[in-house]
């Protein structure tokens, strides 16, 4: 089972070859696919921000054939736990990213993205790079 960012699914939507294979990959190996209710909210939003050959739509279509994690009670005390430490340490990051990586962390999987800089200060957390 793995967690998508949402780079790879914009990929994915974009026809990105990379984005395109790895997913395949995925497939052929019967993974489960993922995804959180915070990058649907990402896709979404920049389907509408940036409107055209109803970006909308297919956005729509990708995310009903992938799982979808909330923001639940797990993921937020692993959120805040994780926010604390950076805190204190003065490596800040942003609230999205934040949710996203504590999700993966409470389910266990891994988070599929190319933005490691995003990432990579998280203790805890698997990223595997697309």
């Amino acid at each position: 089972m793995v967690v998508l960012d949402t780079d790879i699914l914009v990929g994915i939507l974009r026809k990105n070859i990379d984005a395109q294979n790895f997913l395949e990959r995925l497939e052929k190996k019967n993974e489960i696919i993922n995804t959180t209710v915070i990058n649907a909210f990402e896709l979404l939003e920049g389907a509408l921000l940036y409107p055209g050959r109803d970006k909308s739509k297919s956005a729509e279509i990708l995310l009903r054939s992938l799982g979808s994690y909330s923001f639940n009670g797990p993921a937020s005390w692993t959120a805040a736990q994780i926010s604390a430490e950076l805190k204190k340490s003065g490596k800040i990051i942003d609230f999205p990213d934040l949710a996203i990586a504590s999700i993966a962390i409470s389910r266990g999987e891994p988070l599929v993205t190319r933005n490691v800089k995003h990432f990579e200060r998280i203790k805890g957390l698997r990223i595997e790079k697309w």
